[in-house]
């Protein structure tokens, strides 16, 4: 069974911004480099190196698509696992990873197995009326950032972080199983695992982004996920490339076994 693309919906166009901070959210800059917009569709028909030569489809070949082999080799079994107990598919869960991927600042000096962060200054700025600038250049400025935000309130720091694989906010680590966003930034460090068994449990718990995961509803996935901007930020195709890419890896054939969720309706 084919799934529904996403639909660009006007959520991604119109401003909600009543401070500096929200504007920021609402009208994200396309700014060049890595770190700064998803890539999903571009990764979706980039070949790897040596794929011509072997005559199949692009698609088959693409960056994103090895991506998703390399996920389904290391976390299948978690991925699987988790997603009945969550009750959602597990191609879902696996497009929050493989999307954030895209997304996240370069590694840096701490290295690509520290844990993964994304500081959010417009959440920081909410919370304590300070604006600290992040570049999103790299881990090791992300860290500089998020140091500087503890220094000043530790608390809205941790609020402020997205963290581990599948960038969890420190606002949505009582939805992910944990008593504070400090305990789940500990919980996270050098484990993967933890890192997407959060991810399982946050998408258990939450009601509307388990609706938006088991009706394949990229749209609203990206709205909770990315709120408003995620337009601009083409959040939502990134997660329809995704999840159809590592859809391609679990039934290579494409078929249609009636365990997929049934097509969402067009409103």
């Amino acid at each position: 069974m084919k799934q529904e693309g996403p639909k660009q919906r006007t959520e991604g166009q119109r401003s909600v911004a009543t401070t500096p901070a929200t504007a920021r959210a609402a009208q994200p800059k396309a700014a060049a480099g890595a770190g700064h917009r998803y890539a999903g569709a571009a990764a979706a028909r980039s070949p790897t190196p040596g794929a011509a030569a072997t005559g199949a489809p692009v698609a088959a070949h693409s960056e994103l698509s090895a991506q998703a082999q390399a996920l389904q080799a290391a976390m299948g079994a978690q991925l699987s696992a988790g997603a009945a107990v969550a009750g959602v598919p597990q191609e879902g869960l696996a497009a929050i990873l493989l999307a954030e991927r895209q997304y996240l600042p370069r590694p840096g000096p701490a290295g690509a197995d520290a844990l993964p962060i994304r500081f959010e200054p417009y959440v920081f700025f909410q919370q304590t009326g300070r604006w600290l600038a992040a570049t999103h250049r790299d881990q090791g400025a992300e860290q500089r950032v998020f140091d500087q935000a503890c220094a000043l309130d530790p608390a809205a720091a941790h609020a402020s972080l997205r963290m581990g694989l599948a960038q969890i906010s420190g606002a949505e680590s009582a939805g992910a199983g944990f008593a504070s966003a400090e305990e789940m930034r500990q919980n996270f460090q050098g484990d993967p695992v933890a890192q997407v068994a959060a991810l399982v449990h946050l998408a258990g718990q939450e009601g509307p982004l388990q609706q938006a995961l088991a009706t394949s509803n990229w749209s609203q996935v990206a709205l909770l996920r990315a709120g408003p901007g995620y337009g601009a930020l083409g959040y939502d195709q990134a997660l329809y490339a995704a999840a159809e890419a590592y859809r391609r890896v679990v039934k290579p054939g494409g078929g249609d076994d009636g365990d997929e969720p049934k097509k969402r309706k067009r409103s």
